[in-house]
Formats: C-alpha cells, sequence, structure tokens
C-alpha cells in the first residue's frame, strides 16, 4: 500500500502550497492532461538561472516513491526540465535529480516513474530548469507522489 505525500488530482485556484524562487506561479482555468479543469503554470524565462518550483512533502532518506504528473511546454521551451528532491530549497542543499528529463512538448503527456533516496531527508520535491532551455510557459497538473511500503538502498538515477 503506498502513502500519498503530495496529491493534486486538481489545482485548487490558488495553488495552495507551491513556492517557486524565480518569478511566480499561476493556476489556469482551462482543462488539463487528465480531463480536469485546472492546472498550475511557470513561466520560463530566457536566462541561465535555476529556476524552479516545490512543495513541502516529507520524503525521508533510503525509501522508495512513484511520482506521476501531467506536464506541457509552450512551443518556445527548446530543453529539458528535471525533477528533483532536496532539503532546503533556496540552495539546492542536498539536491537528488529524480526520474528522466522532461521532453519538450506541447500536447499533454504524462510522466510516471519510482525513484530512491540516499540516507538523506529529502522535505522537498520539485522541478527545476537548469540554463536556457528557452521561453515560454510550462504547465503541470495532477501531481502525485508515493510513499512505496519497505526501505529501498539508494540507486542514482542518471
Amino acid at each position: 500500500m503506498a502513502v500519498e505525500l503530495i496529491t493534486n488530482g486538481n489545482f485548487a485556484a490558488d495553488i495552495t502550497g507551491w513556492t517557486r524562487d524565480v518569478g511566480g506561479l499561476s493556476w489556469q482555468n482551462a482543462v488539463s492532461g487528465d480531463g480536469s479543469t485546472g492546472f498550475m503554470r511557470v513561466a520560463i524565462a530566457a536566462n541561465p538561472n535555476w529556476d524552479r518550483f516545490w512543495q513541502s512533502c516529507g520524503l525521508t532518506g533510503n525509501k522508495a516513491y512513484r511520482c506521476t504528473f501531467w506536464y506541457r511546454t509552450s512551443a518556445g521551451i527548446t530543453g529539458n526540465q528535471r525533477v528533483y528532491v532536496c532539503s532546503e530549497p533556496i540552495y539546492f542543499v542536498n539536491a537528488l535529480v529524480v526520474g528522466p528529463a522532461l521532453t519538450p512538448t506541447t500536447s499533454w503527456a504524462f510522466m510516471s516513474f519510482t525513484f530512491s533516496t540516499n540516507g538523506v531527508s529529502h522535505p522537498y520535491w520539485g522541478i527545476y530548469k537548469n540554463g536556457n532551455v528557452g521561453a515560454g510557459d510550462a504547465d503541470f497538473d495532477a501531481i502525485s507522489v508515493q510513499l512505496l511500503e519497505g526501505s529501498y538502498m539508494y540507486r542514482a538515477q542518471q
């Protein structure tokens, strides 16, 4: 049995609990990839910064998790974004990149993967872009992070 640490079948209009270090987040009142109404939009600037957004979720060390969500990018996004976990989001402390890179796509795409943490607790989960990946919007919906039963050995994700 999995324990859900982040659940958001539909983003509420106030995007409660989500934070962004550069710029803001906005709620969009439109249909998303899972067929629900409402999703989170992140404006991506053409700059070399580590733009990212995150939520506190309490991931602990040496555990396995399942992550799923819907996403899409506007045509101006030409590079990849990645999922990460960390112990302090502002300075990217103990950051661990998990899962595959998000391929830019103007159509809604579903992402699903499992990952394991190392021995450090990672109370924050987020998505970042490292470097100039173009400019435009990235949309996200139905983000879910679940703790899988049992304890697992850390395995690096590339």
